[in-house]
């Protein structure tokens, strides 16, 4: 066994894969973002013991190279942007737990249901408005497997 084999093992890397999709992948401000997250379990046995979701959004912005913020309409504008940089700035709108404890067995796969409201004041997706659901395990002695789901908000 190399090394990387033997680091793998010890962070748990062989672990719990998680997976997930989305009833709807466009949802209006206001109403229930449903998904179905789907968890197999590697090489051992892990338990799962919660699912958290947290709704993100990421913000466009753009700076000039004396490190100035440009409003979004001056950035769209100019004909050439290539002096300017654009960052992406995160940030959790809703974060919810769903418990779980759930064992699963060497290559088991099992399916979560889960839900959330959207805000009715959610700002729309656009260009620079982008949504993605982030969906992490709890699974004690393993590293916490995530996945991502994109959103549109409508």
């Amino acid at each position: 066994m190399g090394f990387s084999d033997k680091l793998r093992d010890a962070l748990g890397g062989h672990g719990v894969r998680l997976d997930g999709r989305l009833e709807e992948e466009q949802v209006p401000a206001g109403k229930t973002v449903r998904a179905t997250i789907e968890a197999a379990a590697g090489e051992s046995p892990a338990t799962i013991e919660a699912l958290t979701l947290r709704l993100v959004r990421a913000r466009r912005r753009w700076t000039d190279p004396d490190g100035n913020q440009v409003p979004e309409e001056d950035a769209l504008a100019l004909i050439d942007r290539s002096h300017l940089t654009v960052h992406w700035d995160q940030e959790v709108v809703l974060e919810n737990r769903i418990a779980v404890d759930r064992a699963l067995g060497p290559g088991e796969t099992a399916a979560f249901p889960a839900e959330f409201a959207l805000a009715t004041d959610a700002v729309p997706s656009a260009a620079n408005v982008v949504y993605f659901v982030n969906v992490q395990a709890d699974v004690p002695g393993q590293i916490d497997p995530t996945t991502n789901l994109r959103l549109v908000v409508s």
